[in-house]
């Protein structure tokens, strides 16, 4: 019983949830078919392989869900942090929207530290608020990039 105990602690993962962003895009010269292909487009190129990241890819609707881990890390911490993801996209005649959502730190270690933002020492608020400033950014670059990719066919 110790054992058990002892590897599930080794193996319990903490979770941290954000908020949600979203943006939409306009492009009156687009269809809704070939808005969707840029999405494809775009999810294949930001994340090297849209069949590992896409859950729904739905042509006929113009919806596209896919959810992947991002760039941004969270610093400061003795063990390796994964930012996850579920982005979505909505694609009419002339438009798209684009949602991140369903974001949070996942990180793993064998001495449980977590603590939420409110509580944890001044230090800690460092590392969440330098970490949110990065989401943002690394949000923000994705937002740019999608709209390159859609209104000038570069990424």
């Amino acid at each position: 019983m110790k054992k058990i105990l002892l590897i599930f602690c080794f193996l319990l993962i903490s979770i941290t949830s954000f908020g949600q962003y979203e943006k939409v895009f306009i492009d009156s010269t687009k269809s809704q078919t070939q808005i969707f292909g840029k999405t494809q487009e775009f999810i294949s190129k930001t994340f090297n392989s849209a069949k590992s990241v896409i859950d729904l890819a739905d042509a006929s609707n113009g919806e596209l869900i896919s959810k992947g881990v991002l760039n941004t890390k969270l610093s400061g911490t003795a063990v390796e942090t994964y930012t996850h993801a579920t982005i979505e996209f909505i694609s009419k005649d002339g438009k798209c929207k684009m949602i991140i959502s369903n974001i949070y730190i996942e990180y793993t270690s064998t001495i449980i530290t977590y603590k939420t933002i409110t509580e944890a020492s001044e230090k800690g608020k460092k590392r969440y608020i330098n970490f949110l400033s990065d989401l943002e950014n690394e949000i923000s670059q994705m937002q740019s990039s999608f709209e390159k990719l859609l209104t000038n066919n570069n990424f």
